[in-house]
């Protein structure tokens, strides 16, 4: 399958983003990689979450959870829907804005999305919301669409 986004789909990142921030993490329902794969929804319509179980309410049963489907943790997740959904790899600072990118990096590890700006990537923390770092900062990146 292959993603196509949505005409209007700066507007809606943005309108995601507004809304993200304001929400709190929640290992249930606010994830990194929930975030992510929601952001991939708003943009495309197609939600990557739904080729995994969801069913966790903390940070065991998530790591459960994406160990049951991919073998790994959150990188090993993000390549198998990569697969899954023909989104390829690309190197980091080609990633462009909406698509998916990694980073190991504490305190803002896991998932993120490009941001509009195109120079900063955002991802969920626990404490502060949304977190902005530099691109170059980030370890992979995957394309959306």
């Amino acid at each position: 399958m292959t993603l196509t986004r949505f005409e209007d789909w700066p507007a809606r990142l943005e309108r995601y983003l507004r809304i993200s921030a304001r929400r709190p993490f929640d290992w249930a329902q606010h994830n990194c990689c929930l975030f992510a794969t929601s952001g991939v929804a708003v943009i495309t319509g197609v939600n990557p979450a739904d080729l995994f179980d969801q069913d966790f309410t903390d940070r065991q049963t998530a790591g459960d959870a994406l160990r049951a489907f991919a073998g790994g943790g959150v990188l090993e997740t993000a390549q198998k829907i990569g697969r899954a959904l023909d989104c390829p790899e690309v190197p980091v600072l080609s990633a462009r804005r909406g698509d998916v990118v990694y980073t190991s990096s504490a305190p803002h590890g896991g998932l993120g999305l490009v941001d509009l700006d195109g120079r900063f990537a955002v991802f969920l923390t626990r404490g502060e919301g949304l977190a902005r770092i530099k691109l170059a900062a980030c370890d992979r990146a995957w394309k959306v669409g």
